[in-house]
């Protein structure tokens, strides 16, 4: 995987305010933000979740997006964090609980947890295929999941700028994702080519559903399993 951020700086960067350097107009300059879960929860409730607002005032989502991440994320550190420690969690913030869980648990081990997944069924009230979102058990390591979590609030802050790619992912198969965004779900390609925000050159390939991800030194062998890929798929339809 490209661009591995080391174990402890996910944690950090998830949980405690950290510094990170921003690129101004007059160049480089150290900045301190918030904890990305802390970020992600100001965006669902405008930052009234920070006693701002009072006592009485209920506090309405203010961002769909954030909203749908936020309630996920939530999810996934409670059962990872139950498994862990053998108990329900109680009313920590996710920052407090991914903090505990992160230093209990070793990065490359197997944690279970529960993702969203995007189906098509039959509906007798619409005649048609409808769209359903189901929760299926998924695995990965620690390291992994905090790294999906970390990309998840960063891109949301600062969306990349992304090509899509029709040709199937040669790590899971799969050609299309699904993904929610203001309460709807998206269709997309599973590939998707993310690129330099300067030079406008290819940086990265990753499979929005299963994660896998190519950096440059790898879009050579990418390239040539892609088309073997295709080329092997377009076989079997032709003899079918």
């Amino acid at each position: 995987m490209s661009d591995e951020i080391p174990y402890d700086v996910l944690v950090e960067r998830l949980t405690r305010q950290h510094e990170l350097t921003v690129q101004t107009d007059d160049g480089t300059t150290a900045a301190q933000r918030d904890a990305l879960l802390v970020q992600l929860r100001d965006a669902v409730f405008g930052g009234s979740d920070r006693g701002g607002a009072p006592a009485n005032q209920s506090k309405m989502p203010m961002n769909a997006a954030a909203l749908d991440l936020y309630t996920l994320i939530d999810r996934q550190i409670a059962e990872v964090w139950a498994a862990a420690f053998g108990r329900v969690p109680g009313s920590e913030r996710p920052e407090v609980l991914v903090a505990e869980w992160s230093a209990k648990v070793d990065p490359f081990t197997i944690v279970r947890y529960s993702s969203p997944e995007t189906i098509r069924v039959w509906s007798d009230r619409f005649r048609d295929k409808v769209e359903q979102v189901i929760w299926t058990l998924d695995e990965t390591s620690p390291y992994n999941l905090l790294s999906r979590w970390h990309r998840a609030i960063s891109e949301l802050f600062d969306p990349p700028r992304l090509m899509t790619n029709p040709a199937a992912c040669v790590s899971c198969g799969a050609r299309e994702s699904y993904r929610r965004l203001d309460g709807q779900s998206v269709k997309s390609t599973a590939l998707v080519i993310e690129l330099d925000r300067i030079s406008n050159r290819p940086k990265e390939v990753r499979c929005l559903v299963c994660e896998s991800s190519w950096g440059p030194e790898l879009f050579e062998w990418l390239n040539r399993a892609i088309e073997k890929n295709e080329e092997a798929q377009h076989a079997d339809v032709n003899k079918s």
